[in-house]
């Protein structure tokens, strides 16, 4: 297991989420000693291991706190970049600065590893890895047991598997800097575009731009990348260690394998059949055709349980929901998956509300700032969503659920049952003919 987390940490260096930090990431490693790198990635990889975790065992305790050190970070952060950008503030910040940089080392050739741990420590504040079905599964088991030294060990393998890459991008930076140095005059050109790069990123992270930038990068994408960059962790040995770490069983997943259309597919994987479109659905059909799907019965839906907040909808109960078709959909706003098949869920519900379908979107939050209730919010109207959402941040209906991604779907019948489920994206064919059929089911069982 320590092994996959790492080897998925190595991976995340080709997904957009590392986009935000690499900026910062090289400007902060071409000055200093030539230990600064190796600090950096090692303070990143503590840090974001260590809050990852601590927040995620205290849920909503930390969750402001935590967001309060995310945006004291950015804030640092950037006045490193202005200081590089703009030379005579350099200069005033240097000497004020000057006995702490002498404590960690951060003017001496050979040092730089003390500043580089400060200067990683902020890095893994802000950092918001593309987690896959590893770390969902930590963060998920750390919610409801505490932290254990297995879920450390995981989440720093993780983490460290991330640095790797990314020192190398550093010390190649580093490298360029050095021979930018050659130029003579136009070294300081070389160390302001740096800052301005720094300056950009930071002011990118306050404002949220970067979950922006992660989505417009994504979609602009061949439709394949994001399931090859997790396809790893769908490999059957990886859900088999998942398994074993949680304590759950294959069926415990509710998995519909036996159905023919997917029976091709790995037990959890978001890879979609050949036949799917990648285009969203728009017409609007008069009535609901009956497909021939096979659905099996995978007994009844658990309860809603453990929700804080509603967000478009009074609380909500599944003896509520009786009689309707439902989709309950565990997601979390900044992550990239889900982001992505925000507008196949959305085409779904614009077609099928008025005829019998609900969509429940459980929000489980992952990163620190998405335990926040009042960015939930926001980010449920930059999103346009309109469905009912619930607020899950102690984790109950997710285990109710014995769910591990996000974002997974659960397809629910009007008795209550849960009759199919999908991990990840893709399949947006299959997925309509699954309500199809529901909603056909219901209005024969009505009748």
């Amino acid at each position: 297991m320590l092994l996959f987390a790492f080897l998925a940490g190595v991976v995340t260096i080709i997904s957009p989420c590392v986009l935000p930090v690499l900026p910062i990431l090289l400007s902060t490693s071409t000055s200093g000693g030539r230990s600064r790198p190796l600090g950096i990635v090692l303070g990143l990889a503590a840090t974001f291991t260590v809050v990852t975790l601590a927040v995620t065992a205290a849920a909503q305790t930390l969750a402001v706190p935590t967001t309060w050190l995310r945006t004291g970070a950015i804030i640092l952060l950037g006045i490193f970049g202005l200081t590089l950008l703009i030379p005579a503030l350099g200069e005033r910040v240097g000497r004020l600065l000057a006995p702490l940089t002498r404590i960690v080392g951060g003017h001496s050739r050979q040092g730089g590893f003390g500043a580089g741990l400060i200067v990683g420590a902020g890095l893994g504040l802000l950092w918001a890895p593309c987690v896959g079905p590893i770390m969902a599964s930590v963060i998920g088991l750390t919610a409801t047991a505490g932290i254990t030294l297995p879920a450390i060990a995981i989440t720093l393998a993780y983490s460290l598997g991330a640095a790797l890459p990314m020192l190398t991008v550093a010390y190649g930076g580093r490298g360029l800097a050095a021979r930018a140095r050659k130029l003579g005059p136009r070294t300081n050109l070389v160390k302001q575009t740096f800052g301005a790069l720094t300056v950009v990123a930071c002011l990118a992270l306050f404002l949220g731009a970067d979950t922006m930038l992660q989505t417009f990068t994504l979609r602009n994408l061949p439709p394949e990348y994001s399931t090859v960059l997790q396809s790893f962790e769908n490999t059957q040995p990886v859900q088999a260690q998942l398994d074993q770490f949680g304590q759950t069983t294959p069926g415990e997943r509710q998995v519909a394998a036996s159905i023919p259309e997917v029976a091709t597919m790995l037990p959890v994987s978001t890879q979609p059949p050949t036949e799917v479109s990648t285009q969203v659905p728009t017409q609007v059909p008069t009535q609901v055709p009956t497909p021939v799907v096979a659905l099996e019965d995978m007994g009844p839906a658990p309860e809603l349980t453990g929700i804080t907040q509603w967000w478009n909808s009074q609380p909500l109960t599944l003896a509520d929901l009786h009689g309707k078709v439902v989709i309950i959909d565990f997601w979390t706003y900044a992550c990239y998956n889900c982001v992505n098949t925000l507008p196949y869920v959305q085409a779904l519900y614009n077609k099928y509300h008025d005829q019998g379908l609900e969509i429940v979107g459980v929000h489980t939050p992952e990163l620190s700032f998405e335990y926040v209730p009042e960015n939930v919010a926001s980010a449920i109207q930059n999103q346009k969503i309109n469905w009912p959402v619930a607020f899950d941040p102690k984790y109950e209906t997710w285990n109710a659920y014995s769910n591990h991604y996000w974002p997974a779907f659960y397809f629910i019948d009007a008795n209550g049952h849960i009759r199919y489920t999908h991990f990840g994206e893709g399949n947006y064919d299959y997925n309509e003919k699954v309500v199809q059929q529901l909603l056909s089911e219901a209005k024969a069982g009505s009748k």
